[in-house]
């Protein structure tokens, strides 16, 4: 039995995902003012990357910065944010 693995970045461009940094930094535009963002970190105590996953409000007049910031997950495996991803866009799809 083959099982095929894709690698981060081609897993989060199939969900619609920019990659900025590569393995590190991914981010989806949902409204005008408003991304989903995917940020790895190195975490101690963990041999791989652990990822946070966020919806992010930029209000212009707070010059670059979130006005809000809604965590869905944090330090959480790879797998558990794409699943998470899948959940939250899928009421997008319908």
């Amino acid at each position: 039995m083959t099982v095929q693995t894709k690698s981060v970045n081609t897993e989060m461009q199939l969900l619609g995902f920019i990659v900025g940094i590569p393995y590190y930094v991914f981010t989806k535009q949902i409204g005008r003012y408003t991304l989903l963002v995917v940020e790895g970190t190195k975490v101690k105590g963990y041999a791989e990357i652990r990822y946070s996953f966020y919806k992010a409000t930029y209000d212009p007049r707070h010059r670059g910065k979130p006005s809000r910031v809604k965590i869905y997950l944090k330090d959480e495996s790879v797998i558990a944010v794409i699943r998470s991803i899948q959940r939250f866009t899928s009421h997008f799809k319908n």
